[in-house]
């Protein structure tokens, strides 16, 4: 597979950015994708291919588009990813720009997410992938190595330190941890190394942000109070989890909900 840059300072840009695009319809008529997704992933935002300086425009007047022209994206805030990398800065932006706008990501059946993708996919306040999706990493290098070299070994490790830092300083403003970055920087650029749904989960790439977690408890608490809200999540959740939403009245009687809830 191609490797693509991942550098902040010197970047391999391309005339044509990644397709980025507001979607509603039928999942069949996406180019690219194979298989069934489901009705709770519509509305989308479409992200496929490199990329490139530019870009974060494009997903800004998506999400635009998305808030101003669909009442169910409220609801849905997704971002579907399809990407095998590019610019980080750019990467990281629309990484910002996702978490701002509280959208969760997404690498679909078949879809590949790597190299700076992977930035993108850390900006979700939800982040999931489906098991044969394809998630991909390797270590930031220099896309022009004249240009990295050209100042001798103590000006390159420099450089080269404050690109990791840039990506230290990212992962912990997404809430990822450092270990996300740790395994990165094992691996060679020259390669991309494809791990498993249980390693990215272990990482933190997958998964709930936590502050989003918090805030969304703190939404409910402060709507429905602390003890409907401590029954919920301690023993009403459990049970319908243990035996199916089908028992969710039984759940609700046998688990001694609070007369105050709904």
């Amino acid at each position: 597979m191609k490797a693509l840059a991942l550098s902040l300072i010197f970047v391999c840009t391309s005339a044509l950015g990644a397709d980025i695009f507001f979607f509603r319809g039928a999942p069949e008529r996406i180019a690219g994708y194979e298989g069934i997704i489901p009705d709770s992933w519509l509305p989308r935002i479409i992200l496929e291919g490199p990329i490139t300086p530019g870009d974060e425009v494009r997903f800004k007047n998506a999400l635009d588009k998305a808030a101003k022209s669909d009442t169910d994206w409220e609801k849905h805030r997704t971002l579907l990813l399809n990407s095998e990398g590019g610019d980080v800065s750019t990467a990281m932006t629309i990484g910002k720009l996702a978490r701002q706008a509280q959208v969760v990501t997404a690498v679909h059946e078949r879809s590949v997410c790597a190299s700076a993708c992977i930035l993108v996919l850390a900006g979700g306040v939800w982040r999931y992938a489906r098991e044969d999706a394809k998630l991909g990493l390797h270590r930031p290098y220099f896309a022009d190595p004249r240009q990295a070299i050209a100042g001798g070994y103590s000006n390159f490790q420099k450089t080269y330190d404050a690109v990791i830092e840039a990506h230290r300083r990212y992962f912990v403003e997404m809430k990822i941890g450092a270990g996300l970055l740790e395994r990165m920087i094992q691996i060679p650029s020259s390669e991309v190394q494809w791990i498993g749904h249980a390693e990215a989960s272990r990482l933190n790439l997958l998964g709930e942000d936590a502050s989003y977690a918090e805030w969304k408890r703190a939404k409910r608490i402060a709507r429905d109070g602390a003890a409907c809200v401590d029954w919920e999540d301690n023993r009403y959740f459990p049970c319908v989890l243990r035996s199916g939403f089908n028992d969710h009245e039984r759940c609700a009687a046998t688990t001694n909900k609070p007369s105050q809830c709904k």
